[in-house]
């Protein structure tokens, strides 16, 4: 995982929320700081600010992860978010909002998804179509 926010107090609690899984947090304080580590290794899922320093926000994250090989999941906080936000954040290509505060079962359930997506879309191969998952019955 990456997170991308210049407010240590984000840091901190995602440090805390992520301490207790098998997950590594990856930490950036600003969006050059983000991009220059996804250039490097690919990460599941970027945790990003509704707004950055310098004027950057998370649309521009989400211009600059969409052209990577392995695209991450992304995952906008706000403390402001209402219902043009969420759609706006899925329909240019986002993958889910967190309202600020955080509720650290909620960024964990959040971010716990966000990795299946990106694991099920990795391992489909390049020629499949996108299906959703198909399910069995269990023979009785």
């Amino acid at each position: 995982m990456l997170l991308i926010s210049p407010d240590s107090r984000d840091h901190t609690l995602l440090r805390h929320v992520f301490n207790h899984s098998n997950w590594v947090l990856h930490q950036c304080r600003s969006i050059e700081e983000g991009l220059r580590f996804l250039a490097r290794q690919p990460i599941p899922v970027v945790i990003t600010e509704e707004r950055l320093v310098g004027g950057a926000d998370w649309k521009s994250v989400l211009s600059a992860t969409s052209n990577l090989p392995r695209a991450p999941k992304l995952i906008v906080t706000s403390h402001n978010v209402d219902s043009t936000l969420w759609a706006e954040v899925i329909n240019l290509g986002g993958y889910d909002v967190l309202a600020k505060p955080w509720n650290e079962h909620e960024v964990y359930h959040a971010v716990s998804q966000a990795w299946l997506a990106w694991k099920h879309e990795a391992e489909r191969p390049a020629h499949a179509p996108a299906q959703p998952p198909q399910y069995r019955r269990a023979a009785v």
